[in-house]
């Protein structure tokens, strides 16, 4: 039997340019990616996949950047 080492979902701070509605889908290059729980003050908290947090993010019409 395999073990995991590493988290492929969990959540996630991002810095966001936009509003987008709780509970929207994010996608990264047009793939499913995560879902916006909630923002505030240009930032906002998701439930996301690490692997698809390289390409442009976006959630509607707002645009998610990764924080460092």
């Amino acid at each position: 039997m395999k073990h995991k080492t590493e988290l492929r979902k969990g959540l996630v701070r991002l810095r966001i340019e936009g509003a987008a509605p709780v509970g929207t889908e994010i996608l990264s290059d047009g793939k499913p990616a995560g879902v916006l729980f909630t923002q505030s003050g240009g930032r906002a908290l998701a439930h996301m996949r690490h692997d698809r947090m390289a390409g442009p993010l976006t959630a509607g019409t707002a645009r998610l950047f990764a924080e460092p």
